[in-house]
This record gives structure tokens, sequence and C-alpha cells, in this order.
């Protein structure tokens, strides 16, 4: 029993000193200084999912394209509909937009707005877009353009 015993605590000490060891060279190799750390970790962070920036819109290839373009360019998820949520009304559950929180709008005005003058396209999910905008929302979400 006490052979049995060795033999367990053997290996998982072993079994830890792999995993030590396999976690320092692995550490190690990504980031060789605190300030390599820093600038991996920077260069790999992600974008907020439920915002396209300033800076995201800043890229030149995006400068002849409407709001609408933009975003089923850089956040399609942002237009994905979850289903007619009421009878009574056709718009319910649909994506809708807003200018600077100014009223909600139909999605399709998008196309009509040029990105140039944007700052910022913002995704709110149908819980905060109708606490922002009560029943205007339709009980859908609202992707809000903030403008210059």
């Amino acid at each position: 029993m006490s052979s049995m015993k060795s033999l367990l605590l053997t290996l998982c000490v072993t079994g830890i000193a792999a995993g030590g060891c396999a976690s320092t060279s692995s550490k190690s190799a990504e980031s060789p200084s605190p300030d390599g750390a820093r600038a991996a970790a920077s260069s790999t962070s992600r974008p907020d999912r439920d915002v396209i920036s300033q800076q995201e819109l800043a890229v030149p290839a995006l400068r002849a394209l409407s709001v609408l373009e933009v975003i089923r360019t850089l956040r399609p998820h942002f237009l994905n509909v979850r289903g007619k949520n009421s009878q009574s009304d056709p718009e319910a559950g649909r994506v809708h937009a807003s200018i600077d929180f100014n009223g909600v709008i139909p999605l399709e005005d998008l196309r009509n707005l040029h990105i140039t003058g944007v700052t910022e396209i913002r995704f709110l999910g149908a819980g905060p877009a109708m606490q922002k905008f009560g029943g205007a929302a339709h009980e859908g979400p609202v992707i809000v353009v903030r403008t210059l």
C-alpha cells in the first residue's frame, strides 16, 4: 500500500514539475521582458465587440463607405435579427438606429449617412435600447451612431 502511495506521489510531483517547466518556458519564449509583454498585450487586444471606435473608422479603405456598409464590414453581428417578438408590431425585435441618441430611425437610413464625421458606432442590445429609447426601440436592438 505504501509503495502505491509513493508511486502516486512521484507521478504527481513529476506532473507538477513538468507542467511548471512547460509553463515557465512558454512564458519566457512569449515575452522576454515586461515591456515586451505590455506591447504584446496591447497589440493583441481585441476591439470592443459592441463598439466601432473612431480609430477603426479612420482606416482609409472605409472612407468611401456608408455607415451601414461599414457596419456590415466590421461588425456584421450588429445586424442580426432575432425574430419577431410581437404579432401586433411588425417592427418588434428588428434592429433600428439612432443618430447621437436623438430618437429611433429605420436601420436603412444609415445607407444615406457617410462615415465622414462619425466618431463612434455603438450597439445597444434590446434591454439597454428599451431603457434608453422606450417603446421606440420596438423591443429590439438599436445601433447608435455618434457624430462630431
